[in-house]
């Protein structure tokens, strides 16, 4: 509880200037207009007219480097992505080929990226479900997958279908 007094104090001296935005894993504050990640990435936090509200969140990682952040339990929504420890062990991110909007099974490739050493590398569907929308800013920007590849840089959003899949 600690840690979250000391974010809810740190956000509220943020505002006086610009609330910062954590990336989600080890990357460099980013400005948002609406929060504070924790670094324990089970806490945000969220300034909504002089409150500040705290939801948990639910990401799980892959051993084949996608990230699943659960955005609503009810509606099955999430958004996925690949996860900053690939440009760790492979180099910064070239190319991405993004998913169709199509339905897709756990383990079924949805994508490929391709690293500076000049390698492919597939991108896996963590669950199974349907890819309702992507990130084509990536198309454009591929800076945003090598600056915050857990952050702005997700790739897509899944409706999934079976949420036991991610446990």
């Amino acid at each position: 509880m600690a840690h979250l007094d000391q974010y809810r104090m740190m956000a509220g001296i943020a505002l006086s200037h610009h609330v910062v935005k954590k990336s989600r894993f080890f990357g460099e504050p980013k400005h948002s207009a609406s929060g504070l990640w924790n670094p324990n990435l089970t806490e945000f936090i969220m300034f909504y007219g002089g409150l500040f509200v705290v939801k948990n969140l639910e990401i799980k990682y892959t051993i084949t480097h996608e990230w699943i952040e659960i955005l609503d339990l009810d509606s099955g929504e999430c958004s996925v992505g690949i996860t900053e420890r690939i440009q760790e062990v492979y180099g910064d991110i070239v190319f991405v080929d993004l998913p169709q909007l199509d339905e897709y099974e756990q383990g079924e490739i949805i994508g490929r990226i391709e690293t500076s050493d000049g390698q492919n590398h597939y991108i896996h569907a963590p669950i199974s479900g349907e890819v309702y929308d992507i990130n084509t800013a990536l198309e454009d920007d591929i800076e945003l997958l090598n600056q915050f590849p857990e952050g702005d840089g997700w790739i897509c959003k899944f409706y999934m279908e079976n949420p036991s899949e991610i446990d």
